[in-house]
């Protein structure tokens, strides 16, 4: 297993675990520039990318996992994602990290990471301006 930064080639790869799971395909343009993809044997298992922010924290966002991957290996891959990007982060000089998601098994496995729940039953809302 292997971790590498993301690339515009994989932009295809993450539309389509967003549409098999029913996201919203966020637009390439939308993308920071660092982005991390974890691969088995040159399949993809899962994504997510780091935006940098003018303040003490960054943000750890639109992490996604290949829903064909083994569930195993995927698990395993989170696992090495959410490690490499918060290292990532805290090398970047950032003291913290903020993530969002409604679930369950994510939250645990975030908090096994060491993050701590602040809000919950939230709704996330965007407008094209």
């Amino acid at each position: 297993m292997n971790i590498r930064v993301y690339e515009d080639k994989d932009y295809p790869m993450i539309t389509k675990w967003w549409e098999t799971q029913g996201w919203p395909i966020l637009p390439e343009a939308a993308l920071p520039a660092v982005g991390f993809i974890v691969e088995e044997d040159e399949v993809g298992l899962c994504a997510g990318f780091v935006y940098r922010t003018d303040s003490a924290f960054a943000l750890f966002e639109w992490i996604v996992g290949n829903p064909e991957a083994d569930k195993d290996k995927r698990r395993e891959g989170l696992d090495l994602l959410i490690k490499t990007a918060s290292l990532y982060i805290k090398e970047e000089g950032f003291s913290l990290v903020l993530t969002m998601t409604k679930h369950p098994s994510f939250i645990t496995r975030l908090e096994n990471h060491g993050f701590q729940e602040t809000d919950h039953g939230m709704t996330h809302l965007v407008k094209g301006v």
